[in-house]
Formats: C-alpha cells, sequence, structure tokens
C-alpha cells in the first residue's frame, strides 16, 4: 500500500462519525490527570510495569522525509507527566512498540525495516536488526522475552518469527497462494482481492500458539499454531463490507483464550472464545480506540460522538459509564495504543488523540477510589 493511500485512509478514519450510546450518569468521577502533548497525532503505548508511557511521532500525518525530531522515541512518566528520556538512533519513522513482560526491553520497529533493542532504563539502543522487509508495521514479544512477532504491511502481509537474541527469522507464516500469476494479477487489477493479504491489526497470545489479525474487507484470522499454518476464518464479512476498513483493532484476552474486536459494520465489541470459536459477547456501539481490562470483561473506549472515554462490560453491556469528556477538536486516535489498562485495571490511560491544531494529550484515570467493587480488575 502506497504512503499516500495510507495518509488518505487515516484521516479518513479520523473523520469516521462514531455511534451514539446511552451514557449512565455517575454520582462521582474518577481522578483525572491531563499530560499536555503537542502534535497532530503520534503513537503511544503503556511500558508493562505501569510507570512509562512511549510516544513516537505517526508516519501517516507527517513528511515522506523524517526530520530528527519525528524519528525520536520519547519516554514519559505516567506519574509526573515529565519526558524522562529521547530514544535516538532511528533512520526512519517508528511504526510501533513491543516490551519484553519485565519492561527493560524495548523493541521498535520502522518503515524501513529495522528493529532496535532498547534498553529502557538506560536510554539506549542496545542492537539494531535489519530484516530487509520495508513497511514494518506491528511487533509483539513472546513470553519468552526473546521471540519478537512482526507483520509487515505491505501485501501479501506476512508474520515474521524473529530472534532477538541472534537476530534470525525463525519461521515465517501468512496466507497461502496458490498461484503467483494469478496473484499478480489480483495486485494489479482487483482491489478488494488486494485487501484480503493486508491487516489493519493483529494480536498474539504469550504462547505464541494463536496469532489473529483483521483484514480490510473485515475478516477476522486466526493461525493456531497447534493446528497448522494456514489460518481459519472467525469470522466472514459480508460483501458490503469489503474495503470499508470496519475491524480495525483487536485485543487477546483472558490469557489468551478470548479475542475481543470492534466492528464498525455490525456496531458492537464482540468477543469470541478461541476454543469452541463462538461468540460469546457483545457490547454495541463503540469505536476502534479501545482497550480491555485484565479481568476480560471491563471495556474502555474512545467516543468521538460524546467526545467521551466511555467504559462498560461484557457482563452488563446495556450500562455505559462516561470517565472523562475531552475536548471537541480532538478526534478518536488511529495509532499506538490510544487505550490502555495498568496491569490491575486499577489506572487507565487514553491519549494520541488526532488533534487538528497540535494542540493534545494523554489522560491518566486513576480507577481505584471511583470503583463500586473492591476487586481490582485482574483475571
Amino acid at each position: 500500500m502506497s504512503k499516500m493511500i495510507w495518509r488518505l485512509l487515516c484521516l479518513v478514519i479520523l473523520l469516521l462519525p462514531v455511534l451514539s450510546l446511552p451514557v449512565v450518569a455517575q454520582d462521582e468521577s474518577p481522578t483525572v490527570t491531563l499530560i499536555p502533548q503537542t502534535g497532530l497525532t503520534f503513537g503511544l503505548r503503556l511500558s508493562p510495569d505501569d510507570r512509562t508511557l512511549v510516544r513516537w511521532e505517526s508516519s501517516a500525518v507527517l513528511a515522506d522525509d523524517p526530520a530528527p525530531e519525528y524519528r525520536l522515541i520519547r519516554l514519559i512518566d505516567v506519574e509526573t507527566g515529565d519526558v524522562i528520556a529521547q530514544l535516538e538512533g532511528a533512520s526512519d519513522y517508528t511504526n510501533d512498540v513491543a516490551f519484553t513482560s519485565d519492561g527493560a526491553i524495548m523493541a521498535s520497529i520502522h518503515l524501513n525495516g529495522d528493529v532496535n533493542l532498547w534498553d529502557v532504563a538506560a536510554g539506549k539502543l542496545l542492537k539494531r536488526i535489519e530484516l530487509l522487509t520495508l513497511n514494518l508495521a506491528r511487533a509483539r514479544f513472546l513470553a519468552d522475552d526473546r521471540t519478537l512477532i512482526v507483520m509487515t504491511g505491505d501485501a501479501p502481509a506476512l508474520f515474521l518469527v524473529l530472534d532477538t537474541e541472534t537476530g534470525a527469522v525463525t519461521r515465517i507464516f501468512g496466507q497461502h497462494v496458490e498461484r503467483r500469476a494469478e496473484f499478480l494479477a489480483t495486485l494489479a487489477d482487483d482491489v478488494f482481492g488486494r485487501l484480503d493479504f493486508l491487516y489493519t491489526a493483529f494480536a498474539v497470545s504469550g504462547d505464541g500458539q494463536f496469532v489473529a489479525a483483521a483484514t480490510p474487507n473485515g475478516d477476522v484470522l486466526l493461525w493456531d499454531q497447534a493446528e497448522g499454518t494456514q489460518p481459519i476464518t472467525l469470522y466472514d464479512a459480508p460483501d458490503e463490507a469489503r474495503g470499508r476498513f470496519e475491524i480495525r483493532a483487536l485485543q487477546l484476552t483472558d490469557a489468551g483464550r478470548s479475542l475481543v474486536y470492534h466492528d464498525a459494520g455490525r456496531e458492537a465489541f464482540i468477543k469470541v472464545d478461541l476454543a469452541s470459536r463462538e461468540e460469546i459477547g457483545m457490547i454495541p456501539g463503540g469505536t476502534l480506540a479501545f482497550a480491555v481490562a485484565p479481568d476480560g470483561d471491563h471495556i474502555a473506549w474512545l467516543d468521538g460522538d460524546r467526545h467521551s472515554v466511555l467504559l462498560s462490560a461484557f457482563s452488563t453491556p446495556d450500562s455505559v459509564e462516561q470517565l472523562v469528556e475531552y475536548p471537541e477538536g480532538w478526534r478518536v486516535g488511529f495509532t499506538g495504543s490510544p487505550v490502555s489498562f495498568s496491569t490491575d485495571g486499577s489506572t487507565l490511560i487514553a491519549g494520541a488523540f488526532g488533534a487538528v491544531d497540535g494542540d493534545n494529550g494523554i489522560y491518566v484515570i486513576e480507577l481505584n477510589d471511583w470503583r463500586t467493587d473492591d476487586s481490582a480488575w485482574t483475571s
């Protein structure tokens, strides 16, 4: 996919209308802290120790040739909001970052095919692995803190299994192409057929058994490494969903036993049990910018229609609570992780908005004193 097409898609996503939901009024509000930011939009991810936010600049709305300041990766202290480090050394835009389970090592992936490994505490580049595959799109570490799953961004999109210690790609998987000539004809002449071989989002279980991905045509695919190298279709979208990018975010939860995604076509969050492949939960409404709490039940999202961060649960899908209202000039973000729960579910991060004037921000929402139950939202 060309950079111009990707930028246009990103701008369309910013302008997409979102769905209206009944919101339950709260007598009290959670404690909210705003960390002011500058930028049209940016990528955002919370570290596993919940103490550091990682911010990187988005190539979708910036120049083709990244200036030095656009190649920086900034580490932000969640408690103070201060920038505690600026990681230098990337030669191209960052598309995603991933942490080891202890948060000590961070991998950043870049448009030019580089994978950079960073010592987070020292703020230093440890190693650069050159994959020689342009437009690396997303990455996640497995539980061994050594294996990195990298999703490429051009058709046919592939998943690279990278040993970060040796720098070797130990496995590649994706969708099988039956005949090269037919595939090349599809790329040239069939726009929707091309989109079958691209992914808008992916998620991987910690043990690497499950890898899930969504296509721009609205299909949800699942690779079960115990069953083989080819995916099964968890959700086969109707023809009218083709090319509409209706599923652009998904998350594995319940220790990798369930998959949650937002489907704009069905106007709902969907929860799927991976063992039975059956849908086991639905919450009406929502947007692509969401996070599932560690308990696998509660879900928070950015609602652009009400300019609010909202909260609901699969166990009580008709109850929607407003956590904070954000400025009308901010739109739902689409890079990185605009919404993240802390590991115990006590804190919610919401930010990386699309801000036309560049006046942006990150909300830190403390839920402990506000929640009606005494238990943490953990599984």
